[in-house]
């Protein structure tokens, strides 16, 4: 039986600047290296990278072969090749097979050649499991009846409880299909100055400053608040710098009637607000 982590290091941060709220832009080799080192030295056993996040897998792949390290690799492909193509591209640029594989759009799962390749991968022996990246409970509750899909990668943090209110959680459990948390501070608001959040997200300025005034650090609370679902195996924590990740090894305790306050809080948010793929894109 494979060992879950609560924490699985998200290394998007290393390819393009990612987040509205980044803060570091695109990091250097160097800070990339010192990274997910720090990642390693706290325990991280797991990265989540994408073949679509530039050089993400050739970053990882790099530090991998200077380190003499070898993580469990969680990442993401598009139907634009055969499956076992872009797992040998994968894999050349990590150097060693990716564990699991998701489908980093859902809908390549309708593709019968990439199901079918996903699935021979994993009788093959190649990959562990495959599964999809997924934004909407609508498009989890498909992806999880698929024929051989048993891991999902979705969105999840106080503010954005749909995975939770619909059902999807309890029915990914019952089906054994693991589930991979993202944006658990999504992509950085929770964690922002209420001044320096943009117009578009002004509107949860009165939750976040409800949340704030539980007196609990917003780090801490956030990722307790992800981690007390029985159904969120682990949480993908996106990161800019060392220090960050130090506050993730070592997060302050969180009561649990505190959680259960900030859950109220956060009920009921408009998905406008709470999905950033419906957010205005930057120019």
């Amino acid at each position: 039986m494979t060992e879950i982590p609560k924490l699985t290091l998200g290394t998007a941060q290393l390819g393009p600047a990612y987040g509205i709220a980044n803060r570091e832009g695109h990091l250097d080799d160097t800070a990339a290296d010192a990274l997910l080192m720090a990642g390693w030295n706290s325990g991280m056993r797991w990265f989540d990278t994408a073949r679509a996040y530039g050089d993400s897998e050739a970053r990882i792949g790099a530090w991998c072969r200077a380190h003499g390290h070898r993580p469990t690799i969680v990442t993401k492909i598009a139907a634009v090749e055969p499956v076992a193509d872009e797992i040998d591209r994968s894999a050349a640029a990590l150097g060693h097979d990716p564990a699991y594989v998701l489908a980093h759009r859902s809908s390549d799962l309708e593709d019968t050649a990439f199901h079918d390749g996903l699935r021979r991968a994993v009788d093959d022996g190649r990959i562990r499991a495959f599964g999809a990246s997924v934004y909407t409970p609508e498009e989890a509750f498909g992806v999880i009846g698929i024929e051989g899909v048993s891991i999902l990668q979705l969105p999840f943090n106080i503010l954005d409880r749909r995975m939770v209110d619909s059902g999807l959680l309890a029915e990914a459990s019952k089906r054994n299909v693991m589930v991979l948390a993202r944006s658990i501070y999504l992509q950085g608001v929770l964690l922002m100055p209420l001044d320096a959040l943009p117009d578009h997200l002004g509107r949860l300025r009165g939750p976040l400053t409800v949340l704030r005034a539980l007196g609990a650090d917003m780090r801490a609370l956030a990722l307790a608040t992800a981690l007390s679902e029985p159904g969120i195996a682990s949480c993908v924590i996106g990161v800019e710098t060392p220090a960050q990740i130090a506050q993730h090894a070592a997060p302050a305790p969180i009561d649990p009637a505190m959680i259960a306050a900030a859950i109220e809080i956060g009920r009921g948010q408009p998905e406008e607000l709470i999905d950033p793929s419906r957010w205005p894109r930057a120019r």
